[in-house]
C-alpha cells in the first residue's frame, strides 16, 4: 500500500509540475489566449457576430472534413438554412480547409490548428466603421469584410475562397495606414495597392502595375519584357522608367519581412483567437486516438503518432497491441481530464501549451480516489493504409493532383506523376513513392518528341502505412543518374537516326529506381525501331526494342559501374 501511495504522489507531482517543453524547440506560452472560463472572445465594435460564428463553424468542420462531402451537408448540421449564410459558410469552409490541407503535414487536421485561427477588427479607411479581417495567428490574411448598410460584405480574400465575389488577395499585407498590398514577385511581377472605399462596398484600386516576360522563337530564343498599368479600365503599355516611378510612388519594400510578418509588425491589427484551449481539450484527445494529432513523448523528446509509440518494457508498437484500452480522468485535480492508455503498462497523456505530452508508467497502479471507466479501442484504429490511400496522401503532401498534370513553358511540356515502387511487408511499414517529372519538346511548329528529352525524380516519399505520415528521403535524383550515365557511356540521353524507311531512337532509361533500401539506379541504353514516313502518326509504338548496355549509378556518390557484386 505504501508503494501505491508513493506512486500516486509522484504521479500528481509529475502532472502538476512537469512541462513538456522541448528544450530544442521552445514554444511560447499562450497565457494571454482567452479561455472559456474567462468568457467568450472579445467581439468587435461593429456587429460581425453572425459572420464570426459562421467562421467558427467553418473552421470547426476542417478537422473532420473528408474533402469530398458537400459543404451543404455540414451547413445543415449547424442549422444554417439562409441562402446567403449558407453561401458564406461554404466559401469559408472550403477556403479554411485549403489552409489546413496546405500545411503539408500528416497531422495538419489536428484540432490544435484551430487555435491558430482568429480575426481582427480595425477601421482601415477612417470612415468610422470597423473592417473585419479573418486571419491566422501568424497574420496570414484569409478574408476582409466591411459593413454596408449594417450588413457584412466580403471585399477581399484568398483566391481559393469567395470566387467571383471580391478582389483576390494572394500574398497580401496591410500597412499601418490601412492600405492593402497584393503582390507577386520574380520574372512576372504584379503589384496592386488597394484601399477600402468610403462606405466599405469594395476594395478600390489605388495603383496596379506589372511586368510580363515571354520567349519568342526565331533564329534563337529571345526574351521580351513589357511593362503595363491601367488607365481607367484600359490596359496600357508603359516604359520601364514609368514602371519604376509607379513603384517609387506606391510600392513598399518589405525588406526582411514576409507579407504576414509585415502585417503583424505594422498593421496594428490585434489578433483575437476563435477558440479557447479549454473547449478543445476533448477534441484534441479524440484526435490523438484517431491519428490526427501527434503526441510529444517526454522520455524520447520526439513527436509521434500514438500508433508509433512503444510500450516501456516489451518495446511493442501500440498499433500491434491487442485489447488496447483508454479512458479519461482528472488525475491532478485541476478540473481538466487526462487521457489514460492501458496497454499492460500505463501511459498518461496531458495537454500542455499546444502539445499532448505522453508519460510512461510501468508499475501496475490503481488510484482509489479516481474511477477510470476504460473503453476498448475501435478495431479499425490500427488498419494499414491501402496502396491507393497512400498514393492519395502522397499527392496531398506534394500539393498535386492524383493523375498528374502538364504545363508548358519556353517550348517544353512538363508532365509529372507519382509512382508507388514498393509496398509494406513484414519488416517494413512504408510505401515508397516517387515524384517524377518528364519534359517533352513542344515547339512552336507543333512537333514534339516521342519520348521525354529529360526525366528525373523530383523527390521520394516514404508514407507510413499505419499513420499516413510522409517523410522525404535525401537520395540523389534521377536526373543526376542520367547525366552521369551519359558521361560514362559517352552518349547523349537520346539520339534519332532516319534511313531507308526506318527510324531508330537510342535513349537512356531508368530501369530500377534508387530508394532508401537500394541506393543504385539501373540505367539501360535502349534502341527502339520505328517504321518511318513523313505521314506516319506520332504515337505508333516501336516494332522492335533492344537493350544495348546497362550500368549502375550510385545515388549517393554518382559512381558508375557495369555490374554489382550482390554477394
Amino acid at each position: 500500500m505504501k508503494k501505491i501511495v508513493a506512486f500516486l504522489l509522484c504521479l500528481v507531482v509529475v502532472l502538476s509540475l512537469l512541462s513538456c517543453q522541448d528544450p530544442h524547440e521552445p514554444i511560447e506560452s499562450d497565457s494571454e489566449t482567452p479561455s472559456s472560463s474567462e468568457g467568450a472572445p472579445i467581439q468587435p465594435t461593429t456587429d460581425y457576430g453572425d459572420m464570426i460564428e459562421l467562421y467558427r463553424q467553418a473552421i470547426d468542420v476542417c478537422s473532420n472534413y473528408d474533402g469530398e462531402t458537400p459543404c451543404e451537408s455540414y451547413a445543415e448540421r449547424y442549422g444554417i438554412t439562409d441562402t446567403q449564410e449558407k453561401e458564406f459558410f461554404c466559401d469559408l469552409m472550403y477556403g479554411a480547409y485549403s489552409h489546413y490541407a496546405g500545411e503539408g503535414k500528416a497531422d495538419s487536421l489536428s484540432p490544435i490548428y484551430k487555435l491558430t485561427c482568429g480575426y481582427a477588427q480595425k477601421d482601415l479607411n477612417g470612415d468610422g466603421v470597423d473592417e473585419l479581417v479573418l486571419l491566422t495567428e501568424d497574420h496570414t490574411i484569409f478574408a476582409i469584410f466591411s459593413c454596408v448598410d449594417g450588413e457584412p460584405r466580403v471585399i477581399g480574400g484568398l483566391d481559393y475562397a469567395f470566387p467571383d465575389k471580391r478582389s483576390y488577395l494572394e500574398n497580401c499585407w496591410i500597412d499601418g495606414d490601412g492600405f492593402i498590398y497584393e503582390y507577386s514577385e520574380g520574372v512576372f511581377e504584379h503589384k496592386i495597392k488597394y484601399k477600402v472605399a468610403q462606405g466599405g462596398a469594395l476594395l478600390e484600386t489605388v495603383a496596379e502595375y506589372w511586368i510580363e516576360t515571354w520567349a519568342e522563337y526565331k533564329d534563337n530564343v529571345e526574351y521580351v519584357t513589357k511593362y503595363y498599368t491601367y488607365d481607367g479600365d484600359e490596359e496600357i503599355e508603359i516604359t520601364e522608367s514609368e514602371y519604376r516611378a509607379l513603384e517609387e510612388m506606391h510600392g513598399k519594400y518589405l525588406g526582411q519581412y514576409s507579407g504576414k510578418e509585415a502585417t503583424k509588425e505594422h498593421s496594428g491589427l490585434e489578433y483575437v483567437p476563435l477558440f479557447s484551449e479549454d473547449e478543445l481539450i476533448k477534441d484534441i484527445y479524440d484526435s490523438v486516438l484517431t491519428t490526427k494529432t501527434k503526441v510529444y513523448e517526454v522520455a524520447t523528446g520526439e513527436f509521434k503518432f500514438l500508433k508509433d509509440v512503444r510500450t516501456p518494457y516489451e518495446q511493442t508498437l501500440l498499433a500491434d497491441v491487442t485489447d488496447l484500452l483508454y479512458g479519461f480522468a482528472d488525475l491532478n485535480g485541476d478540473g481538466i481530464d487526462e487521457l489514460v492508455i492501458d496497454c499492460g503498462d500505463r501511459f498518461i497523456l496531458q495537454y500542455n501549451n499546444r502539445r499532448v505530452c505522453l508519460y510512461a508508467f510501468t508499475p501496475d497502479w490503481e488510484n482509489p480516489q479516481v474511477n477510470i471507466e476504460y473503453l476498448s479501442m475501435d478495431e479499425s484504429w490500427n488498419d494499414r493504409l491501402s496502396k491507393e490511400e497512400a498514393h492519395e496522401i502522397a499527392c496531398k503532401y506534394l500539393g498535386i493532383s492524383i493523375n498528374g498534370e502538364s504545363t508548358g513553358a519556353l517550348g517544353t511540356t512538363v508532365y509529372y506523376d507519382t509512382v508507388v515502387v514498393a509496398v509494406p511487408d513484414e519488416t517494413n511499414v512504408y510505401y515508397h513513392i516517387l515524384y517524377i517529372f518528364e519534359h517533352y519538346h513542344n515547339l512552336g511548329d507543333g512537333t514534339h518528341s516521342l519520348i521525354p528529352h529529360y526525366r528525373y525524380i523530383n523527390s521520394e516519399l516514404l508514407v507510413n502505412s499505419t499513420t499516413g505520415e510522409c517523410f522525404e528521403t535525401e537520395i540523389g535524383t534521377e536526373c543526376l543518374a542520367i547525366e552521369n550515365a551519359e558521361e560514362y557511356l559517352g552518349v547523349n540521353e537520346w539520339e534519332c537516326e532516319i534511313g531507308e524507311g526506318i527510324k531508330t531512337v537510342t535513349r537512356l532509361e531508368i530501369a530500377d529506381y534508387a530508394h532508401c533500401d537500394d541506393p543504385y539506379y539501373r540505367v539501360v541504353l535502349i534502341r527502339e525501331y520505328y517504321v518511318y514516313s513523313e505521314d506516319a502518326p506520332e504515337d505508333v509504338p516501336p516494332y522492335k526494342v533492344e537493350t544495348l548496355k546497362e550500368i549502375f549509378v550510385d545515388g549517393w556518390t554518382n559512381e558508375c559501374m557495369e555490374s554489382l557484386d550482390k554477394g
